[in-house]
């Protein structure tokens, strides 16, 4: 059998953590940016504490279960390898939990929005949980919460293992800032991928993401990758995390059962936005593949609704692999101005597929919608590595919807150049614009059912 050493797991910025984990009671916060290997860090201490007490058993806990197969669950089951160990642990779905075969202790893997499956938890006959991980704390609902979760788990002893692992909240003023100063007794650390010991454990290629938004959001890329915490009060969407609401794919099982596209056309200088938003039978929205035709780019123009029309179709008819979608239980929306009702015509007139004119709403109110949504684990973005221009292939630096929500912020009372007194103009914002058309269906029960009768009547 190989032997393995600690340092071959464990990254040389917790050595002095490690051992204040090895110590019967221990109340430890993880800060820091992505590649940090704090979590990394938390999932082996998490093994060793169950392997070196034979009567511990443990909670994992994110705040939205639809992200813990994807995070806790694989990041354990990713360190029982790395381990050599795995073959040793059994990983159960429904509900999610990790058994060590030779004793039966168990890890349970939970999430805070789902308080039955926490009342549920009974851990096996002769074992206790003395261990209990919140996994991206910050998403937590506050100081309340996690006391309440920590007194319901951790209970009849006093040699638990608690960590909190997260990417410092951007707002300085965040609960979790005060909750970690109030404990004073508790051991708290700061890492960062450029301190990783082994470099070689991070690759190459998020190595160069990690330059690439160096070089494109320097903002980003501080709160982001250093863990620095960056107040941005003054963005419009400063709860969108690329971390937690880019994702790379579906969850497993996860299928797709409509589609809204929402469509803001263009007009003169302004970009024409297609947004394909993923209904899924977990009860989120993901949107797919961004179509994005900006006229003042290197060989583009304006363009009339028909070849407006005609390059959207071409992109939808392009999409393959990850990007596919039954256009048959889909929907095209259209915002309510001049250009977006003479596009809706020319879709419907060029493809005989009816189109819905969106009544609009207020500005503030959809914003506050998509936010929500974020806040709530119901919006994410699917990845995309290759964005390009629909009419010259030419490819771009960035997602541009991404790019325009970690970018608009609001007007300041006395700037005269605003748009309905909220975001000023100028800023780019076509792509956010078709999201918040579009989500409008997501978040109204009355237009999901009637976008559930009319795909069921084309069928």
């Amino acid at each position: 059998m190989m032997k393995i050493h600690l340092t071959d797991l464990i990254d040389r910025q917790f050595y002095e953590v490690h051992k204040a984990a090895k110590s019967g009671n221990a109340e430890i916060f993880l800060r820091g940016g992505r590649g940090s290997c704090k979590s990394s860090f938390a999932a082996f201490e998490i093994i060793l504490r169950l392997i070196g007490d034979g009567t511990a058993g443990g909670v994992i806990l994110r705040q939205f279960q639809n992200t813990v197969e994807n995070s806790v669950f694989a990041q354990l089951r990713w360190a029982t390898d790395k381990a050599g160990i795995s073959g040793r642990f059994k990983f159960l779905k429904s509900p999610y939990k990790a058994v060590y075969l030779p004793t039966g202790q168990t890890l349970f893997f939970c999430g805070a929005d789902k308080p039955e499956s926490l009342r549920s938890l009974v851990p096996p006959a002769g074992t206790r949980n003395k261990i209990l991980w919140f996994e991206e704390a910050v998403q937590f609902k506050g100081a309340a919460a996690v006391r309440d979760i920590k007194q319901s788990v951790i209970r009849g002893t006093d040699q638990a293992l608690v960590l909190y692992s997260y990417n410092p909240p951007r707002r300085t003023a965040h609960w979790i800032n005060a909750f970690e100063t109030s404990k004073a007794s508790s051991v708290r650390h700061t890492s960062c991928y450029l301190n990783v010991g082994k470099p070689e454990w991070l690759g190459r290629s998020f190595l160069t993401e990690a330059d690439s938004l160096k070089t494109i959001n320097p903002r980003a890329y501080a709160h982001e990758y250093l863990g620095e915490p960056v107040d941005n009060d003054d963005l419009v969407f400063n709860n969108f995390e690329r971390k937690t609401h880019v994702i790379d794919a579906l969850n497993f099982g996860e299928v797709v059962l409509r589609t809204v596209i929402s469509v803001d056309p263009a007009v003169e200088r302004d970009c024409t936005a297609a947004v394909p938003i993923h209904i899924t039978n977990l009860g989120r929205a993901v949107v797919g593949k961004v179509f994005y035709y900006e006229p003042t780019a290197p060989g583009c123009s304006p363009l009339a609704p028909s070849a407006q029309v005609s390059l959207i179709k071409k992109w939808l008819d392009g999409l393959s692999g990850k990007w596919e979608f039954d256009t048959e239980r889909s929907v095209m929306v259209f915002d309510q101005s001049g250009l977006g009702a003479a596009v809706r015509r020319e879709w419907e007139y060029q493809t005989g597929i009816p189109a819905i004119e969106l009544l609009k709403e207020r500005v503030i109110d959809s914003i506050l919608g998509l936010k929500d949504l974020f806040d709530a684990g119901a919006l994410y973005i699917l990845d995309d590595d290759e964005n390009r221009c629909p009419l010259t292939g030419r490819i771009r630096d960035v997602n541009p919807l991404i790019y325009e929500l970690e970018h608009l912020v609001w007007a300041s009372e006395n700037d005269a150049n605003n748009k309905d007194g909220i975001i000023p103009e100028g800023q780019k914002q076509d792509a956010t614009d078709a999201l918040r058309y579009g989500a409008k269906y997501f978040r109204d029960p009355q237009l999901l059912r009637q976008f559930s009768e009319a795909t069921r009547l084309k069928r």
